[in-house]
């Protein structure tokens, strides 16, 4: 049987969820659902979800909001990996916020576990084409006989 892990880029995921109707959150998004569905006859390995927490301070019920997505999700066994938030002073005086460390995270993570065979497939759930080499790199190892396993 297959096996197959799941990598998500919360922020571009909550974008992607985002841009098909304005009103849609990740907060409410139907993980355990969704990725039953996606990955039915073949055997789940991990699910990963690389995230920075919001600012308490700076929004105390939607900081709250993802708290309770954080926690149904590691109740699901979904492994959250929390990223940084770097703060970056716009020219207009005001602030705005930057997750740092989350691609490379995730790749880091997707690469360790083909490395020690964790999976026969892997999903990347992402906005961000970056990650496009990665799997390509792994595929392309695997063909030549360089054999990650």
């Amino acid at each position: 049987m297959e096996r197959v892990s799941v990598y998500i880029d919360g922020a571009n995921f909550y974008f992607s969820v985002k841009s098909i109707n304005k009103r849609y959150t990740d907060f409410k998004f139907d993980f355990e659902r969704y990725i039953s569905h996606i990955t039915k006859n073949r055997k789940l390995g991990e699910i990963y979800y690389f995230i920075a927490p919001l600012k308490q301070n700076l929004n105390a019920g939607v900081y709250k909001e993802q708290q309770k997505m954080l926690t149904r999700l590691r109740k699901f066994g979904v492994k959250v990996i929390l990223c940084k938030r770097q703060k970056i002073d716009k020219q207009d005086g005001t602030e705005t916020h930057k997750i740092k460390e989350d691609d490379i995270r995730l790749a880091l993570q997707m690469q360790k576990d083909a490395y020690d065979n964790k999976f026969d497939v892997a999903l990347i759930f992402s906005w961000d084409g970056d990650f496009v080499p990665l799997p390509e790199y792994l595929r392309e190892r695997e063909e030549n006989g360089s054999c990650l396993f």
